[in-house]
């Protein structure tokens, strides 16, 4: 309007001038209105792409917290399954060893007497079956005694079954202290033992027989019992080639025999001629 004035009054330099101050003015607010646009653009274009940024690492932070908790609950199904098969394992181990354990104890129990833990009769006479056939094969020395408690009944009538019961592990203690573990010893009967000892001579059978007779004096004062007297009596024999067990077994029988009869707490070896009749009355 200015500029329409100044022309009409034929001011035509200053409504040139007016008009091009306008233009100038105008470009200048056009230019800060575009800036000012411009710096709103790139600060929402900034702002847009940090948040788009700020997404993108909540979204990995999600994405490795999942995988995290993944990786943890497969270390735990690791650890689960490796305690599972420890466990198994274990189990496994110890059903194993109390399936040995029992099948040996059940051995023990087949084999052995209870009560003195020496071989009970059917394991010593297998054994002495062995031991024989060895014998004769090879022509080795083999001695066989049965020993026997003296009046046993006796012991048990006066001090009852309990204290007799521990004169035979007593006993039973003795004997393993004194023979070999190659010998054979078993208890047959209530309180009659079987003593077997290869590759010994008679001689040296007896002296082994006679220090167990001294040794078994010495039950009594062991287990503190007053008025207590125990004693043995044994009946030795020698195997020879025209022997078998069963001959054997009665000749040191028979000799047990006349170490009773000729007043007990002694040994006695199988003479054939001092103990043909007894041998005979035994085997009867």
């Amino acid at each position: 309007i200015k500029a329409s004035i100044l022309a009409a009054q034929q001011d035509y330099q200053q409504a040139y001038q007016q008009l091009d101050d306008i233009i100038s003015e105008r470009k200048r607010i056009y230019n800060q209105r575009s800036t000012r646009q411009l710096h709103q653009l790139r600060s929402q274009y900034e702002l847009e792409v940090k948040e788009q940024r700020n997404q993108l690492l909540e979204n990995e932070n999600q994405l490795s917290k999942i995988k995290l908790a993944q990786q943890q609950q497969s270390n735990k199904l690791v650890w689960l399954y490796f305690a599972m098969a420890v466990f198994t394992c274990s189990m496994l181990t110890f059903m194993v060893y109390r399936s040995l354990r029992n099948k040996k104890d059940l051995l023990r129990l087949a084999n052995e007497d209870g009560l003195t833990g020496l071989f009970n009769r059917r394991k010593a006479m297998e054994l002495l079956q062995r031991e024989f056939e060895m014998t004769q094969r090879y022509e080795l020395p083999l001695c066989i005694a049965i020993v026997d408690l003296d009046l046993f009944k006796q012991i048990n009538d006066n001090f009852g079954h309990g204290v007799g019961d521990k004169v035979l592990k007593q006993f039973g203690s003795l004997c393993k202290n004194t023979f070999r573990h190659t010998d054979i010893i078993g208890r047959i009967g209530g309180e009659e033992f079987l003593i077997a000892l290869p590759h010994t001579h008679r001689d040296d059978a007896e002296r082994l027989l006679d220090e167990l007779r001294n040794k078994a004096t010495t039950i009594a004062s062991t287990l503190e019992i007053a008025n207590l007297s125990v004693s043995i009596s044994c009946g030795l024999c020698q195997h020879t080639v025209q022997q078998d067990i069963e001959a054997i077994i009665a000749h040191a029988d028979a000799a047990l025999y006349n170490a009773k009869e000729t007043g007990r707490n002694r040994v006695k070896v199988y003479d054939a001629t001092t103990n043909s009749q007894t041998a005979l009355l035994t085997q009867a």
